[in-house]
């Protein structure tokens, strides 16, 4: 369909060039008028000396106008050098670069149409190169060319251009090249009109332009002045890498506060919260040092409304990744990386995790009128008691036989059962029975009474000595089961919802998770701790903030806390990074930085001095306050525990049970006996 456009309009040709060494395929120079010598042949042969000297193996994409004076000689020059894609075009004509008026483009593309796309992704060649002829047409046909070719997605894509000197200031203040870090501008060396033999030397002026300049603004600097006759010096850097100095380039970042990862200090206005000062936090840590090393001053401001980002439709988001997306930001620091904004927004080096948990209080002890059962499971239990009938049974049928057979004494079935019952208990046989098959019976049942009764015992000990408690929550599976059948409810903060909270719910295999999201509340921090604390309700958060909460102030001065963080820890996506506004130049250079970051330790290290001068500070001002301010709590003595009757309240639980059910028959014989 894209070539049946382009055939259709017939007014631009599109020739792929795969050439070698050996010779050249497809385009041929003698199919393009050479119209004759001049400046624009200084120009072009300027340019493919660059080209060749420079850029041999990068994948060259080269667009022109048709008639160029100076096509043939780049053609000519250009050759030898590897791939080579060649655009010509009409002067004037800028509509039919982007393709086909039916052309899609696509959702997430970046208004970059297909056709461009697929030149720029046809090579597999480690460097690219865009060269662009101005020398017959000027800025006005090459403008929208540029913009549509996505060289603002590629800020290190070389910029090769030849043109008049009357088009230099205006072509790099093309928004088109706000990113690129290599941009070169090949002219005519003007000789003053008195030196007649100077000015038959053919000679050029080549241009660059300082992308980190004050005020962003493209000054165009002279880099060289060029004799094409006398060459070029061995050593010299055409495409030299000047992004380790940022040259005071003011940053705007975006940012939530989301301690430990970042906070700061702002206060309310009309127009929004108005951020004063960064805080002590891990991304402040990571700023500072970067800032004075690259040599970068930065202004924060928070989003427009207040979120993180979200998908909004239409390709478009909210929040932090939406700023990103229009470029009112340059970047934002710790975004959890999601698929949805890696779409829209350049992420660096993952560098932290984002672990959710799960906070309870901790297990409250059972009742104590228990403790005399619970040393055995139900099962070990039911287990007991269909064993000693079972065993009273077959001790009376085998008495029974023995009666028959040889005429002795044998056991009453209630007696058979008792029996069973009383060696478990430890009550000694009253009387053996006679026959030695019901002998050995017993023998064995004394032997399963030994095992039961030593466990059981030491069991009880334990269990009448530490007190015991309800099971802890440790993962979503028990959140959503202590919800089905406790009555039990969780919730979440407010802010985080507005981001990667909600697309990991929403978006997970679990069938738990998504039971969890279904029935989730919104509950801020100071509501939601306190309903912890009364029991029946959980908090889901981030790692690292609820550590620094709990150890600042849920921890009493001994160690213990009242409430329970859940083992299982659940990660949010791949982690979190820094996310950019697509096309940043000055990623890869903060990218590096973060990385030696990893490598030398530094994240974990800061994470962890963060959390705990957060926790020193807050509990040091707490210990200004009145004591009812403190947290103060009971644990779990060390040393001998004496049985109180706290203890031992199932034993007369048990006594009083078993009187109970003694009465109940006694009182109906006496009322059968009544009635007879």
């Amino acid at each position: 369909m894209l070539v049946l456009a382009w055939v259709t309009h017939a007014v631009v040709l599109f020739v792929v060039v795969g050439v070698s060494r050996a010779g050249t395929a497809g385009l041929g120079v003698g199919q393009v008028v050479d119209a004759g010598g001049g400046w624009e042949e200084d120009v072009a042969q300027a340019a493919s000396q660059v080209v060749q000297r420079y850029l041999a193996g990068c994948h060259l994409v080269l667009a022109a106008p048709r008639p160029s004076r100076a096509l043939p000689h780049l053609i000519r020059g250009l050759s030898e050098v590897g791939e080579l894609a060649v655009f010509l075009q009409p002067c004037g004509d800028v509509t039919l670069l982007h393709g086909s008026s039916k052309e899609k483009v696509f959702p997430g593309n970046d208004g970059v149409p297909y056709f461009w796309r697929e030149v720029w992704g046809s090579s597999k060649a480690t460097c690219r190169a865009f060269l662009l002829d101005l020398t017959t047409c000027g800025t006005d046909t090459a403008a929208r060319a540029m913009s549509w070719s996505g060289l603002w997605l590629q800020p290190r894509t070389r910029v090769v251009v030849i043109g008049s000197v009357q088009d230099l200031h205006e072509f790099f203040q093309h928004s088109a090249l706000r990113n690129s870090l290599h941009v070169l501008y090949i002219t005519r060396h003007f000789f003053s009109s008195h030196d007649a033999r100077t000015s038959e030397r053919r000679s050029v002026e080549v241009y660059s332009r300082c992308l980190y300049c004050t005020a962003r603004e493209a000054r165009p600097r002279l880099l060289l002045q060029w004799d094409l006759e006398d060459g070029m010096s061995a050593d010299f850097e055409m495409f030299s890498d000047d992004t380790r100095d940022f040259k005071g380039l003011k940053m705007n970042i975006v940012a939530l506060p989301y301690f430990p990862y970042i906070s700061y200090k702002y206060v309310e206005s009309d127009s929004g919260p108005i951020i004063l000062y960064l805080e002590d936090s891990l991304n402040t840590r990571m700023l500072n040092t970067l800032a004075h090393h690259l040599n970068f001053t930065y202004e924060l401001r928070y989003p427009s409304d207040g979120k993180f980002g979200t998908p909004a439709g239409g390709g478009n988001w909210t929040g932090i990744v939406g700023t990103l997306q229009y470029e009112m930001a340059d970047f934002s620091m710790d975004l959890t990386v999601t698929p949805g904004r890696a779409e829209v927004v350049e992420y660096s080096t993952i560098f932290i995790d984002e672990p959710l948990v799960i906070l309870s209080s901790k297990p409250k002890p059972l009742p104590e009128y228990l403790s005399v059962v619970r040393p055995l499971e139900g099962e070990v239990w039911g287990a007991i008691v269909i064993c000693v009938m079972t065993w009273g049974s077959v001790l009376w049928i085998m008495e029974r036989l023995s009666h028959w057979i040889s005429g002795r004494r044998y056991l009453s079935f209630s007696s058979s059962m008792f029996y069973g019952w009383g060696l478990l208990l430890e009550d000694r046989p009253f009387e053996p029975p006679s026959s030695t098959s019901s002998q050995i019976l017993v023998g064995t049942w004394l032997l399963v009474y030994l095992i039961v009764s030593t466990g059981y015992k030491g069991s009880l000990i334990s269990h009448l000595v530490v007190e015991s408690k309800s099971s802890v929550i440790n993962s979503m599976e028990e959140l959503a089961e202590r919800g089905r059948t406790q009555g039990w409810v969780w919730g979440v903060p407010g802010i985080p919802m507005t981001g990667a909270y909600k697309s990991y719910f929403v978006s997970s295999p679990s069938t738990a998770v998504l039971e969890v999201y279904k029935h989730i509340k919104i509950v801020e921090k100071e509501e939601g701790m306190a309903r912890v604390l009364d029991g029946g309700f959980s908090y889901i958060d981030n790692y690292y903030f609820i550590k620094t909460l709990v150890s600042t102030y849920y921890t009493d001065r001994t160690g213990y806390s009242p409430v329970h963080i859940s083992t299982t820890r659940y990660p949010l996506f791949a982690g979190n990074g820094w996310a950019f506004r697509k096309g940043a130049a000055f990623l890869s250079r903060i990218n590096d930085g973060i990385q030696r970051f990893l490598d030398a330790g530094l994240i974990t290290l800061w994470m962890d001095e963060v959390i705990l001068s957060k926790v020193r500070r807050e509990r040091e001002a707490l210990t200004g306050k009145d004591a009812e301010s403190q947290l103060t709590l009971k644990t779990a003595s060390d040393g001998t525990v004496v049985l109180g009757l706290n203890h031992l309240q199932g034993t007369f639980y048990t006594l009083l049970l078993g009187h109970t059910l003694a009465s109940l028959p006694f009182f109906c014989e006496i009322v059968l006996r009544r009635a007879d």
